[in-house]
């Protein structure tokens, strides 16, 4: 219901067509939060990372634990074109594993 509040649909990509998420980006503090409701559980030693995609390139968004789902920032991210979520080792990686990726949603 925040005004600020912009929502981001987060769709799953060819090999996880039923995967999706969503994005609530606060355009007046630049906190991100993710809603990862239709993501499958993440495997032991696994964890969901989010991408802001900024000017063509990936940037760190955050890493996603169940507690922190849609109540706690993943990060500050100034400007983005789109959100995307890979399935990294946990604690994240500092570039995407493409072949990992889950959901992909421009704004």
């Amino acid at each position: 219901s925040n005004p600020d509040m912009q929502m981001v649909m987060l769709n799953g990509v060819e090999n996880h067509k039923d995967a999706k998420a969503m994005v609530f980006w606060d355009k007046k503090t630049k906190e991100v939060y993710l809603n990862a409701e239709k993501l499958p559980k993440a495997p032991t030693g696994m964890q969901y990372q989010l991408w802001a995609i900024e000017d063509g390139k990936p940037v760190n968004a955050g890493m996603y634990s169940e507690d922190k789902d849609s109540q706690i920032a993943l990060a500050s991210i100034s400007k983005a074109q789109a959100f995307a979520i890979t399935l990294e080792k946990e604690g994240g990686s500092s570039v995407p594993t493409m072949k990992n990726m889950f959901v992909m949603g421009e704004i």
